[in-house]
C-alpha cells in the first residue's frame, strides 16, 4: 500500500525534555491525514531522546535523525528539508505547540489558492502555559503577489519566523531555499528573505494557530554577546542577498529596511554593553561602519518613504551619538 505524505513537519531538537511531549501531542492530534514528523536531534544531553523514542514505538510516522554535535537550528532544518517526503513542509520548535486544526486549514489554503507559502498568526505562551491573547477562527485569507510580499517584508510588516508558515516543498527545492548554517540566531530572517524573493503568491491567515512559548531567557529576547553578533551577521547576509536578487523596481523600500534594522541592531549593542562607549563603538567599527558607509546621508534625507525619526536615528548612529540619544529617551 502506498502511503501519501501530505505534510512533513520538521522539529529541531536540543535539550527539550520539558516541552517535547506537549509539542508532539499537538502534532499527533492534527485533523490533517498523511503527516510525517521528522525530529533532528542536535546532540541533546538530557532525556529528550528517551521521550521521543517512546513516541516512535507508538507512532510509525515519527522519524528521528541524530546529529553527533550541535549544528544549530538552521542545519537541522536543512537536513529535514532534504529528508522530507511531504508535498508541503513546515517547522515547529520543540518547546512550542499548535492548534489541532492548524495544518488542515493551512493545507487547504495553500492548495486552493496555488500558493508557494501560507502564513498564519501566532500567540505567546508563557512558562505557565496560559495564553495571553486569543482569536476566533475565521476563513478570511489575504493573497499577495511577489512585489507586495517584498514590500511587506521590507516595511517590517511580516514576522520573520519560519514556524508559522507552510511551504510547498517543490518551491523550496527548485529555488534552493535553505537556511544559513553558520548562524545560530537570526537564520529565519535570511530564509524568509529567500522565500520572498522567489515566491509568486503568498497567503496570510489571521488565525492564531501557532503557540509560541516565550521564555525570559530565550534566544530572541536575550542580549547575550554571541546572539547579538549572530543577529547582526544575519542582517548583513540578508541585506546582501536582497541587493543581489531584487530587481531595481523591487528595491523601493530596501533603504528603509537597511536603516531601520541597522539602527535596531545597534541599539541591542547599546543594551548589551550598558552604555560603555568604548565597547559599543568598537562594535561600530567592526560591524556597522561598512553598513553606514553604504548609506550616505544625502540619500537618506531625500528618501520620501522614510519618516523623520528614522532619519534622525540613523544620523545619530552614523556620527556615533545614538547611545546618548537612547540614554536620554530612557531617562524621559
Amino acid at each position: 500500500m502506498v502511503i501519501i505524505t501530505n505534510l512533513s513537519i520538521i522539529i529541531p531538537l536540543y535539550n527539550g525534555e520539558k516541552y517535547i511531549s506537549t509539542c508532539l501531542e499537538s502534532i499527533i492530534g492534527q485533523e490533517l491525514d498523511g503527516i510525517e514528523i521528522i525530529i533532528i536531534d542536535n546532540a541533546s544531553t538530557d532525556t529528550s531522546i528517551d521521550i521521543v523514542n517512546q513516541y516512535i514505538k507508538i507512532f510509525p510516522n515519527i522519524r528521528l535523525i541524530k546529529n553527533k554535535r550541535n549544528q544549530g537550528p538552521g542545519a537541522a532544518r536543512n537536513i529535514g528539508i532534504n529528508k522530507a517526503l511531504g508535498k508541503y513542509i513546515t517547522f515547529v520548535d520543540c518547546d512550542d505547540y499548535v492548534s489541532k486544526d492548524m495544518y488542515l486549514n493551512l493545507y487547504n489554503y495553500i492548495g486552493k489558492y496555488g500558493l508557494d507559502c501560507v502564513v498564519c498568526e501566532y500567540e505567546y505562551v508563557h512558562n505557565d502555559d496560559k495564553l495571553n491573547s486569543y482569536s476566533k477562527h475565521c476563513d478570511n485569507i489575504q493573497i499577495i503577489n511577489k512585489i507586495q510580499a517584498v514590500q511587506k517584508f521590507l516595511k517590517g510588516e511580516m514576522e520573520c519566523y519560519s514556524w508559522n508558515k507552510l511551504y510547498k516543498r517543490k518551491f523550496l527545492l527548485d529555488n534552493q531555499v535553505f537556511f544559513s548554517e553558520e548562524i545560530f540566531t537570526g537564520e529565519d530572517v535570511i530564509f524568509l528573505a529567500k522565500v520572498i524573493v522567489n515566491c509568486h503568491k503568498i497567503g496570510f491567515s489571521a488565525n492564531r494557530f501557532y503557540k509560541y512559548r516565550r521564555h525570559l531567557n530565550s534566544i530572541t529576547s536575550s542580549t547575550d554577546n554571541q546572539k547579538v553578533i549572530d543577529h547582526n551577521r544575519a542582517l548583513i547576509e540578508t541585506i546582501d542577498y536582497l541587493k543581489q536578487n531584487l530587481s531595481e523596481d523591487e528595491k523601493e523600500y530596501l533603504e528603509l529596511y537597511e536603516v531601520r534594522n541597522t539602527v535596531a541592531m545597534f541599539i541591542k549593542y547599546i543594551q548589551l554593553y550598558q552604555f560603555d562607549r568604548k565597547k559599543i563603538y568598537d562594535n561600530y567599527e567592526n560591524h556597522f561602519k561598512s553598513l553606514c558607509k553604504n548609506l550616505p546621508m544625502n540619500s537618506i534625507f531625500r528618501n520620501k518613504i522614510m519618516n523623520l525619526a528614522d532619519k534622525i536615528r540613523f544620523f545619530l548612529l552614523k556620527y556615533k551619538q545614538l547611545d546618548r540619544y537612547v540614554k536620554i529617551k530612557l531617562k524621559s
